[in-house]
Formats: C-alpha cells, structure tokens, sequence
C-alpha cells in the first residue's frame, strides 16, 4: 500500500519496488479521493505504478469485476495482482454525486486524461531522473496514456457497478447517467461493457419519453444502439459522442436540414477530430433546445470567449427556436465556451479546433444560408465573428504557451550529451589516448576542455593534475581536431548555457605555431646537434603555456613541418597596468647532449601580443634569429643561425584538411606518433566523424540557442512566425544527428575490422610474441579494456540520444505546423507599434506629459543604427508562408 507519497524518493526505490514486487502476492493502490487520488499525486507513485502495471504475470484487479489483463492473456494461478481500492467513505460520497446526477464524474474523468508526466516534467526539473525511468520522447508520451488508459478503466469501471446497484429515482437522469457512463467505458475500450450499458440506457430514455415502451424486451433498442455504432469510424472513440455526430444528418426528415446536418457533422470530424479535441462534458444531443441563458462568469479568463458567446447569443435572440443543425452548432459553441469561461490555461490546439469548426461552418455559407435576402444576424455571420474571437485568443494563447521553448531546452540538454558522448568516442576508439581514470566517471565538456589547456592557465588543483597528464595527448594530429572542435563557438555556446560560464580556468585564444625549419644550428665539438623546438607563451619568469616539437637525429639544418598549439591568455586580469607583459619565444634545445641531459641552447628575441596576432592574421612564413641563451656555452656563435616558422589562428576545416593530407602518406614511426591514430587505418573514420560532430553541433547550437530566444520571447507564437525557417533548420539538425551517428558506427566498425584483422595475423616474430604476453599481465590490458568498454558506452548512448534528438524535432514540427493562418500577425503588431508611438509623440500627449519625446527619439536613432535586419528575417519568414 503505497499512500500520500507526493514527492519522489531515490531512483533506486523503483528497483526495489520491483523485487519486492516479484514476491508478493498483491499490489494494493487506494483511491481516495475518488475524484482525484492522492496516491496519484506523486511521480514516484506513477512511476511504481507503472512499473507494477507493465511487469510480466500481472493482472489487474477492479476489486469485485474480475480481472482485466494488461501484459499476458495466460496468466499463472499464482501472479502477483495489482488493485485499486475505493475506501468505504469515498464509495459513499461517489453514491452521493451520483444521486445528484453526477456533476463530479465529468471532472474526475478530465482529471485523468494524459498530462501528468509532462506536468512533473514542467514543474520540477530534479525529477528528470525519476521521468528518464519512464523513457524519452515518444516513449514517454507513450507512458503517459498507459497510464491514463488504466485509470480511465478503473473509473469507469467503478461507475458502472456504483450506478447499477443505485436505486433509480429518475428513469431520465439515470438514463443520462448510464449514456455519459457508458462513453467513458467505450473510450476506456471495454466495449462490450459499454455496449451493454448504452443499450440499458436508450431503454431507460424510451420508457421515459414513452411510457408504453416499458414493456418492450431489450433486443429492439440493442439494435438501434449496434446499428448506430455501425457509423462509427475505426477510430471514433477519440471524440466523445461521434455516435450522435454521426447520426445528425438522419434525425431530420426534410433534405436541406439533412444537408446541413452533414455540414455540421463534417466540419466537427475535420476540426475537433482531426485535432484529437473531445466535444464539452456537459453537451448532449438528445432534446437538445435552443436556449438564452446569459453568460454568466463575472470573470472570464479571456475577453474572446464572452464576445464570442455574445455573437452567438445576438444570433439566437433574432432567431425562431428551430430545432435544426444551426441550432446544434450554436448550443456546441455556447457549451464549451461556458466550460472554458474561466480556464486561463485553455490549450491552444482546443481554441485551434473549435475556431477552424466556425471557419468550415463560414465556407459552406450558400448551403447554410438563410430564407432572407438580407443576410443582417445571418447565422454564417455570427459564426465569422466567433472564428474571429477565437483566433485572437489563440494568438494570446499561443503567446502564453511555453511548449516549444521547453522543447528546444530539452533539445540544448540532448545536442550536449550528443556532443560528449562522440567526443569521448573520438578520443577513447579512434585516438591513442591513455585517459586518467578520474575521466571515465566525470561526464563534463567543460572538464574535457580544460585538460587541453596548460596547468598554468587552470586554478583548481584537480583540473590541473588531469591538464599534465594529458598534455602530450593534446600536441597529436588528433588531440589538435578534438581541442579545435571543443574550441567551436557553436559547441562553447552549448557547453556554456549547459554548464555555465567557464570560472575555472582563464580564458585564452588559441594559436597554432607551424614550426617549419631551421637554418645553421651549432654542433658541439663532440657530436651532431639533436635538436628540437619548443614554443612558449610566457609572462616575465613564468611559462603560462608550452609546446614541443619532435627531435630530429644528428641534423644541422632540420626541417619539421609540425603544427604545434599553445594557449594565450586573453583575461584582463593578466593584462593590468604594472605587471609584465605576455609574451611569444621560440627556444631551440639539443636532446640526450652526451647520453645525460636536454640543453637549451639558443632562444629567439620575444614577440609581443600585438605582432604576434598582427603575424596570426598575415599567416606567412616568419624567420626568428637566434641567440645564446648563456655565454658559456661550448657551441660557438649562432650566427645565421635561424628558425623558420608561420603563426596562424586555428580554424577547424583547415586543419581537418591539412590533416587528411598528412594521414594520407605512407606511415611510419613518427608520423604514427605524431598523428595519435590507434591504427592508421582508422584515420578516415576518424576524420569524417569530427567533420560530421562539428556540421551537427553548428545546427543544434542554433535551434537550441537562437531559436529558444524567439520562442522564450514570444512563446510557441515565435515558433510559429518563423516556421518555415525553423522546420528547415529542424530538418537539418535531423540528417546532421544522423550522419554523425553512421560517422561514430562506421569509426567503432574500422576499428574492430583493424583488431581481427590484427588477431587473425598474430605475431610475426618472437619479440612480438614476447611483447603480447608481457600485455596481458601487465596493467595497460586493464586500460585498455576499460577503454572499450567506455567506449561501447559512448557510442550506445550516442545512439539513445540521437533517436531522443529526432522525437523531440518531431514535437517541434508539430507545433510549427499545426498553427495557421497567423501570417497577419507580424503586419498587426507592427501597426499596432506604430499607432502607438504616433499617439504618444502627438501634440497632445506632448502638451500633457514631455517624458515621451526623449524616448522616442532615442528608440528612432537606435533603429537607426540597427537597421531592419531582424524585420526582414521575420518578413521573409511570413512570405514563405
């Protein structure tokens, strides 16, 4: 028994929900209230709910109806039960609605609609966890009508029996009790049940309207209950009361209210079912009459829907009491109007319906016309003016509605998961990367950032440890296109409104030395120089950032063609006045000098920041002389002695390219080195997956960062402004996801391809033999199959996220597309701007108040300076539609 457990306990709780579960005989829910449980009221009930529901060997028990299987049609005598019970208290408080006509019913049946997972969703972002239990996407709206439809089962189920064994006080009201019931079984899908009980109910309203009917045997109203569900669409239970809709053309005898009749019926299945919308609780068919009650809300939520049944009102006044299909469409209206007087979160797709159900009633204006000439009060009129009202308030409605902007933030927290996940499959697969262990269990772009950077440049102790491990890493071909993708505008913008602004390390600009040659390089008297290059960013005595180069044996006059990256800082704290200036040197050291020790012997005059980013943007060949660093050295002079390099800011497409073309030659020992390749073979894989990361990052940073801006401004109505514009850009981020996730599979696949092909071969000598055996007992096997397993883990997720990226896009189009007819709006508001600002820049405003003269000229020079660009982005997303 699971009672008033509202908010939601560890995720671990539902694991051992379900083994206690599996042992148990029964699983008991109590339902009290009955209108609104409050068992239900908590996603961590739902959720254990849920769980109990869909396990295997359940059943489902409305205590004294038997059972109604979910899961399995054979059931083993011994399964574990899940019933709701009523208490004895509630049970007689539903006896006492139901006495009353049952005005409760109606609303506890609404209560259980689907919505309350994405309720929970809205309300509360700490239980993501609890709702990831459920699914994503689709798999979550799925989720929600499971539920739904089960409850919905229950309810009905427990009207039925409470109403059959109510004494009858009234053949009528019971008669109307029994026909709303009997629906709520139908749309719970127990149709036999809801057979049965709409059959008893015709029969009760025939003994009521007919008296000698009450001797009649049931199988003549059976009939006329199966022939008029024989109108039914397969479907027809997603709209409360089709039967009658149906029906509607064949109660009148006379042909142009049968034509009419269709008319109506028509325009109710293309607008309300076609949206999914159900017909107002409170509307029946059945002796439907003209009426003239007045509005009677002091308070309506919104304007619209007073003046809308204003409209209607003013028609029926000059109208004869007819009994005809315009009557049926008014009272409709009039209906739900009275039922949404007061409901300020009415949703908009409801408005959308009912407002297109006026517009088809318009369309079809010669058929409903009128005997008069004069067509002054016409009833094609008054529905005009109601389609009228309805659309401004859809307008308001979608200005309030959050739905996309909640989407595309959902979509910014799948675009950074997408994006880690194929970092860290780039750098765990195709890479060489020995990753710290501290890595595997810490899910962070921004941390993944930061260990590219030099220790110098982070403040916090542990970031610092993992930057030093990972610093040679970051100097290969493939550390240099991952740092470069992380690098991205496009991908910090997401990093950052994930993670926030960076505060742990000092922000930098990124540089990339090509180190080329040199020239003259001085020999001790005892050997050759081995030289290599290291490039450092330095602040007075202090290395903030370094670089080194490769060694070249025993060459005076080497040449390199590396590209080397180094880090400059760019925050002002660094840069006050007094302190000692940053700067670029390039130092030429002699490796292994007499088997002992690396010397460093010659260093280039330092390079301001001025000249070194002047130099970055020329990007040609820079020729550094060299000099002594100590007098003492035993080389003699450095005369012509020079470096040759070229400075260049980083772009990622170039380096991509440049990079093919090296991976393209031949390998060998250090360009295997210093590509950080696993396999060479793997290298296009590779390339073609950052490539591929980098085309989907640069869209999802749009659709999540730019495109949320218009929606959070002006709600699920900018989503629908810029439609055509924002559908494509979704259709981007869809085959963009994609190629990135057949980018990320056909690199896992080249991969293990190059490893069975490696098993297959063997060792082809005894040294590689020895080595293969000394691997496995040593502790780099264990890395690397820590390796693989986090990669598989990558690439599976990846895998989840990109599917969840595609469901959450198809949301988006739905509420892009499934609002029309808003291309005045723009026009609108900008009249509306425009009236405005000419009244309060008009003699009189300026008589009686001189605040606004000010402001308006400074909002004129401001447009002035900005231009129109936003205006015309908006109008050409108008002309597209």
């Amino acid at each position: 028994v699971n009672l008033h457990r509202p908010d939601p306990g560890p995720a671990a709780a539902v694991d051992e929900f379900k083994k206690r579960a599996s042992s148990i005989g029964r699983v008991l829910f109590v339902m009290s209230p009955w209108q609104k449980p409050r068992c239900l009221g908590g996603l961590q009930c739902l959720l254990e709910l849920w769980e109990a529901l869909r396990s295997p060997h359940r059943r489902l028990c409305n205590a004294g109806t038997g059972e109604v299987p979910f899961a399995e049609r054979r059931l083993p005598a011994a399964s574990c039960e899940v019933k709701m019970l009523l208490p004895p208290r509630e049970a007689r408080r539903l006896d006492d609605d139901l006495t009353r006509g049952g005005p409760g019913i109606a609303l506890a049946w609404k209560d259980l609609q689907p919505g309350w997972l994405e309720e929970a969703q809205c309300q509360s972002q700490e239980r993501r966890a609890l709702l990831g239990r459920f699914g994503s996407g689709s798999e979550l709206l799925e989720a929600d009508k499971f539920l739904a439809r089960h409850l919905q089962s229950w309810l009905a189920g427990t009207l039925e029996r409470h109403l059959r064994r109510m004494p009858s006080s009234s053949a009528e009201l019971t008669a109307r009790l029994f026909d709303a019931v009997g629906w709520m079984l139908w749309d719970a899908e127990l149709y036999d049940r809801a057979a049965k009980l709409l059959q008893d109910g015709l029969q009760l309203s025939l003994e009521a309207v007919f008296p000698s009917c009450a001797g009649r045997t049931g199988a003549q109203s059976r009939l006329e209950v199966n022939n008029a569900m024989t109108n039914l669409e397969a479907g027809g239970a997603a709209v409360a009361g089709s039967l009658y809709l149906k029906g509607l053309a064949d109660s009148y005898d006379e042909g142009r209210l049968q034509r009419q009749g269709e008319i109506v019926a028509d325009a109710l299945q293309q607008s309300l079912s076609a949206e999914g919308v159900r017909l107002p609780s409170h509307f029946e068919l059945a002796g439907l009459q003209q009426t003239l009650t007045p509005w009677l809300s002091e308070a309506p939520a919104y304007p619209q829907l007073k003046l809308a049944f204003d409209a209607i009102l003013r028609l029926q006044t000059k109208r004869k009491p007819r009994a005809d299909p315009k009557t049926v469409a008014c009272e409709l209206l009039k209906a739900w109007l009275r039922e949404k007087a007061e409901d300020r979160g009415v949703p908009p797709r409801e408005v959308l319906a009912y407002r297109n159900f006026c517009r088809a009633l318009v369309q079809q204006k010669h058929a409903l016309r009128g005997h008069s000439l004069v067509e002054k009060g016409s009833f094609v009129q008054a529905m005009a003016h109601v389609a009228h009202e309805l659309d401004g308030l859809l307008l308001t409605r979608l200005r309030d509605a959050q739905s996309a902007s909640q989407l595309l933030g959902e979509l910014r927290g799948e675009a950074y998961s997408f994006l880690l996940h194929l970092s860290k499959l780039l750098l765990l697969s195709g890479a060489n990367f020995t990753m710290p262990e501290a890595m595997y269990s810490l899910d962070s772009l921004a941390l993944l950032r930061r260990t590219a950077l030099s220790p110098e440049l982070l403040h916090d102790k542990f970031d610092k440890g993992l930057a030093s491990e990972m610093q040679s890493a970051w100097q290969t071909d493939c550390g240099l296109l991952v740092k470069l993708l992380l690098s991205q505008p496009h991908v910090a913008g997401l990093v950052t409104a994930h993670e926030g602004i960076e505060t742990r390390a000092i922000r930098t600009s990124t540089l990339i030395v090509d180190v080329l040659r040199a020239e003259a390089l001085p020999s001790t008297a005892v050997d050759t120089v081995d030289p290599y290059v290291t490039v450092k960013v330095v602040q007075g005595t202090r290395t903030l950032s370094s670089a080194k180069s490769s060694v070249k044996k025993n060459c005076e006059n080497p040449t390199w063609g590396e590209s080397l990256l180094v880090d400059i800082p760019d925050q002002p704290e660094l840069l006050l006045p007094g302190m000692e200036p940053i700067e670029l040197v390039v130092e030429v050291a002699d490796y292994n000098v007499g088997g002992n020790f690396n010397c460093t012997f010659a260093r280039s005059v330092p390079i301001g920041l001025p000249e070194v980013w002047q130099q970055a943007t020329a990007a040609t060949e820079l020729y550094l002389e060299m000099e002594k660093i100590t007098k003492l050295s035993p080389r003699g002079t450095l005369e012509g002695t020079r470096v040759v390099v070229c400075l260049r800011r980083p772009e990622f497409a170039t380096e991509a390219a440049r990079i093919q073309r090296s991976w393209s030659c031949e390998p060998g020992a250090s360009s295997s080195e210093q590509s950080g390749l696993k396999f060479h073979e793997v290298g296009p894989a590779f390339l073609n997956l950052a490539t591929a990361l980098d085309n989907a990052a640069y869209f999802l940073d749009i659709a999540a960062q730019q495109a949320a801006e218009v929606t959070k401004l002006l709600g699920d109505l900018g989503a629908v402004l810029v439609a055509p514009l924002l559908c494509t850009l979704l259709n981007e981020v869809d085959q963009r996801t994609t190629a990135a996730e057949l980018a990320a599979v056909a690199l896992n696949d080249a991969l293990m391809s190059r490893m069975v092909e490696s098993a297959r071969a063997g060792p082809v000598s005894i040294f590689e033999a020895a080595a293969a055996v000394g691997k496995r007992f040593s502790t780099s096997a264990a890395a690397e199959e820590r390796t693989r397993q986090e990669a598989s883990r990558s690439l599976e997720v990846a895998r989840e996220l990109r599917r969840r990226v595609l469901d959450t896009s198809a949301d988006l189009r739905r509420i892009c597309l499934g609002y029309q007819n808003v291309k005045g709006v723009l026009g609108e508001a900008v009249q509306a701007a425009v009236a405005l600002r000419s009244t309060l820049d008009s003699k009189d405003t300026v008589r009686r108040s001189p605040h606004f003269a000010e402001q308006i000229s400074e909002a004129e020079a401001s447009e002035a300076r900005a231009g129109e660009s936003g205006r015309a982005l908006l109008a050409h997303a108008f002309a597209l539609k």
